[in-house]
């Protein structure tokens, strides 16, 4: 299902990141786009959830976030397969350990942006889960993939 609303502001945001993030390999990924595109959404959703309660809750919502595109851009630039898997996973991890933290924001940011994240997070988590799928094919027989 498409959000045609999400996807306006998503090329939007695309087209007007610098040619040098643009033109490396890496942003070929739609899953490295996905996850840079949601480090700044949230980002923005944090600076709008000023609940001095959550500071821990927004520190780690956004390290989980940025920890999506660190391990994408980690895995995809490992030599192996095995290590490739290795730190997809990991995104794989931080993907669902991003909508656990969302969900304590639900009061301060609304139903509307919360569904808008999930979604956002359901995409990328299906993307990570086919590369998941797609590596371990190529791996050795009885080798173990997490997170699929």
């Amino acid at each position: 299902m498409r959000d045609s609303v999400f996807e306006g502001q998503y090329e939007k945001w695309a087209a007007a990141q610098p040619e040098l993030l643009r033109a490396d390999i890496l942003w070929a990924l739609d899953s490295y786009r996905l996850a840079l595109y949601l480090v700044e959404l949230s980002t923005t959703d944090m600076r709008r959830a000023r609940d001095g309660d959550l500071a821990a809750a927004r520190r780690q919502l956004l390290k989980a976030v940025i920890s999506i595109s660190a391990n994408i851009a980690e895995g995809y630039s490992r030599p192996t397969m095995a290590d490739r898997s290795r730190f997809f996973a990991y995104a794989l991890g931080s993907t669902r350990e991003a909508v656990t933290w969302y969900a304590s924001f639900r009061i301060s940011l609304g139903d509307t942006t919360l569904f808008a994240r999930y979604t956002h997070l359901a995409r990328l988590r299906r993307i990570l889960i086919a590369t998941q799928r797609t590596q371990h094919f190529h791996l050795p027989p009885n080798t173990f993939t997490p997170g699929i």
